[in-house]
């Protein structure tokens, strides 16, 4: 903090101190020095999209969600049907309980799959919604499919076998969880390591599948 207030007396004049400011503030949970930083950031530069929507970000993470979507269209008028802009909107009328605004807002959408906010948000909006979300998770896994990266295609396959698993549909949580334990992977909540037979046993999401025998021989240790 003290060397970017030292830098902005040099800057007067440029964004980018103020900006890093309102994010080191807003780490800190000093949430007003935070917003009075963001409106310096944006005084100086209007029509940073980033920035913006950094801003709209800290609104709706103080439930502030009105002042959230006033930024949220600013950033819109800037960069027009912007994906994740939509989906964020989306995401905080999901927040107030409107699920139809939602889904307006989600439903035109179609992500590729390195648009994980906007597939992360349909596949929520799914499962409020109390539906099979499987459909959404397909275009997921058919925008970045094994064949085209062994390392994160098979992140939607596991996406797919956790909401099958508590959407209570074992046919298709087991045969993904098969496949899963047959290849190498980068998992979608913990970068490191990929599901294991120790981690179905632990994994709270997998128990409606635990009376079901084939789940038990798949959450089996196996020989090294």
């Amino acid at each position: 903090m003290r060397y970017f207030e030292q830098a902005c007396q040099l800057l007067p004049n440029g964004s980018r101190i103020p900006e890093s400011l309102a994010y080191v503030s807003r780490r800190r949970g000093q949430w007003d020095q935070s917003e009075s930083y963001f409106n310096e950031a944006e005084r100086l530069d209007p029509r940073n999209a980033n920035l913006l929507t950094q801003h709209a970000l800290s609104y709706a993470l103080l439930r502030r969600f009105p002042e959230a979507l006033r930024k949220l269209d600013q950033v819109l008028n800037i960069t027009p049907d912007d994906m994740d802009t939509i989906a964020i909107k989306a995401g905080i009328a999901q927040g107030e309980g409107d699920l139809a605004r939602a889904s307006a807002l989600l439903t035109p959408l179609h992500p590729a799959a390195d648009h994980t906010f906007a597939l992360e948000t349909q596949v929520y909006q799914a499962i409020l919604e109390r539906r099979p979300a499987q459909i959404i998770v397909r275009r997921a896994a058919v925008a970045n499919p094994i064949e085209k990266d062994a390392v994160y295609g098979p992140f939607s396959i596991e996406i797919g076998a956790r909401v099958a698993a508590r959407m209570e549909e074992p046919d298709r949580a087991i045969a993904a969880i098969g496949k899963l334990l047959s290849i190498p992977y980068r998992g979608p909540l913990v970068w490191v390591r990929p599901l294991t037979p120790a981690l179905l046993r632990l994994d709270p999401m997998f128990d409606p599948l635990r009376s079901d025998p084939r789940f038990q021989k798949l959450s089996q240790e196996r020989p090294k």
